[in-house]
């Protein structure tokens, strides 16, 4: 259920509703917005101010951009569990257990043992999807060369099905870090396992 694909269309409208309700709390990030900001809003009436919305994808994205008040929960596994645990199905669940692996993964872009410390006390369900966006952001917000091995580090930290899960994901997205058919290329897919290498030299520009 964590790894169901999403449409194109519908992961676009989870971004804007996201990036509409990030606004109310940027006060959080810029302390030059507080005046500005329409509803004083903290981690005592967060959940009740998003649940005064009707429809279940603003009331989603509301409680999953509210993560700026619990700075120390969501840095534990169940911590973030508790943290999507009021969403409004489970679509919406989803959708914040994948957005705070995002903003973790840029958190502690240069840090993989942290990130791996929390990826594997999360709830089962949603440990794979862990790895697959923290290694999404290494590689395409981390910074070229640095990104990539903090992304390996990452996949050798796993075991199992974990590891054969990041070490997938790693080979999919080669297409971030750079052009197919160039010796970036082949030095990148060269670090992970042969078992990768092919899916991971053909792997589309992107």
């Amino acid at each position: 259920q964590a790894l169901a694909v999403e449409r194109a269309d519908d992961q676009q409208r989870r971004r804007c509703y996201t990036g509409v309700m990030m606004m109310l709390f940027f006060s959080f990030f810029d302390p030059h917005w507080e005046p500005n900001t329409l509803y004083e809003i903290s981690a005592e009436n967060a959940k009740t101010f998003c649940h005064t919305f009707k429809d279940p994808a603003h009331i989603g994205a509301c409680l999953r951009a509210s993560w700026p008040l619990y700075p120390d929960q969501i840095k534990t596994g169940p911590g973030l569990d508790a943290f999507c645990a009021g969403q409004p199905n489970q679509e919406e669940t989803g959708a914040c257990y994948s957005k705070l692996f995002t903003t973790l993964g840029w958190l502690n872009i240069s840090d993989a043992r942290a990130f791996n410390a929390i990826c594997t006390t999360v709830t089962e369900d949603w440990r794979s999807l862990c790895y697959m966006r923290g290694v999404d952001e290494y590689v395409g917000m981390g910074g070229g060369i640095l990104g990539a091995q903090n992304a390996l580090k990452l996949c050798t930290l796993t075991e199992g099905s974990d590891r054969d899960v990041c070490f997938g994901e790693l080979a999919s997205i080669a297409g971030l870090y750079t052009d197919i058919g160039t010796n970036a290329r082949r030095d990148f897919c060269d670090t992970v396992p042969e078992a990768w290498h092919k899916q991971c030299y053909a792997s589309e520009n992107r």
